[in-house]
């Protein structure tokens, strides 16, 4: 069972938007259906935008939570498959499925299921700070990941928060491959930078697939001189392959070093509104956006391989 975390160090990277954008690619690869879906969930539980790209969808996102089923028993083994199928498992049988979203017909709307997240509400009940809740709320989720696998479900997704947060740091340390996504400015690069340095120590046999994301395409002027993408691409091959791994994997073919790209292209069109490129008629496509089409290709082929 893959599984995949979409991260950055600090709010604004796109983070979303990318997990977003590459999910109907991942579906596609990994044959995602019914009997094998997706598990999709928020563990951003302050700004959830996964769940408010959904909900703008028609997602019924208030049906059920990622706080919800984090406080239902999952004890290990509890629910096996010889026992409970998918479809009335109380956890799994309460997902929202959304795989018409990403392409899926209405027969195979149930390959992907979403867990959201309720803002505002805290992931232990007997609790209102969300930064300790305790070893027995870490188990449940551990439990949940184990339950996916258990059920033999294609993949576990997590859209997490930034930083070093809680539901951040479970995602991480439960999965095995983590889409590390930045912007190309000074302090993305170099806060990314020192985030990973404290962070590669903590894991082992992980892989960080570091994606530039929303990178500008047009000229920009900065202390009157043309800014050269080049050496922003020199720079974070330089700051980022000379790291210490501890062995974990940095994967830095999204910084395109000796190739026409860079990372996934700014899309003109997220500055007002997010959307799933790939399902928008060609004809209504700006160059841009095609673009980016390509760039979240190339992004799931650095995540899941070939």
């Amino acid at each position: 069972m893959i599984k995949l975390s979409y991260f950055s160090y600090k709010g604004g990277a796109g983070r979303s938007s990318l997990a977003y954008n590459t999910l109907p690619y991942i579906v596609k690869q990994l044959n995602a259906s019914p009997k094998h879906p997706i598990i999709l969930m928020d563990l951003d539980l302050d700004s959830a935008g996964l769940t408010f790209l959904l909900k703008k969808k028609g997602a019924n996102t208030k049906s059920y939570s990622v706080q919800e089923a984090l406080n239902t028993c999952v004890a290990k083994g509890l629910y096996s498959p010889d026992f409970i199928p998918l479809s009335s498992h109380p956890i799994f049988g309460r997902c929202i499925p959304v795989g018409k979203y990403f392409g899926l017909d209405n027969e195979s709307n149930a390959s992907v299921l979403f867990i959201p997240a309720d803002t505002g509400k805290p992931l232990n009940k007997e609790s209102n700070n969300n930064y300790d809740v305790g070893n027995s709320v870490k188990e449940k989720f551990k439990d949940l990941i184990d339950s996916c696998e258990l059920y033999d479900c294609s993949a576990v997704i997590f859209d997490t928060p930034a930083g070093d947060q809680l539901t951040a740091n479970w995602a991480i340390e439960y999965s095995d491959t983590i889409a590390t996504c930045m912007r190309i400015t000074y302090q993305f690069r170099y806060g990314t930078l020192d985030f990973m340095q404290r962070i590669l120590p903590r894991y082992c046999n992980k892989k960080f697939v570091l994606v530039p994301n929303a990178v500008p395409t047009d000229d920009i002027v900065v202390d009157c001189l043309i800014v050269s993408y080049e050496n922003i691409k020199r720079d974070i091959m330089e700051i980022f392959g000379s790291l210490d791994t501890h062995g974990n994997q940095i994967c830095l073919d999204m910084v395109g070093k000796g190739e026409d790209f860079f990372g996934v292209n700014e899309v003109k069109r997220f500055k007002i509104q997010e959307d799933v490129l790939f399902k928008l008629s060609e004809d209504l496509l700006a160059e841009d956006e095609i673009k980016a089409i390509e760039a979240y290709k190339k992004v799931v082929k650095c995540l899941l391989g070939d």
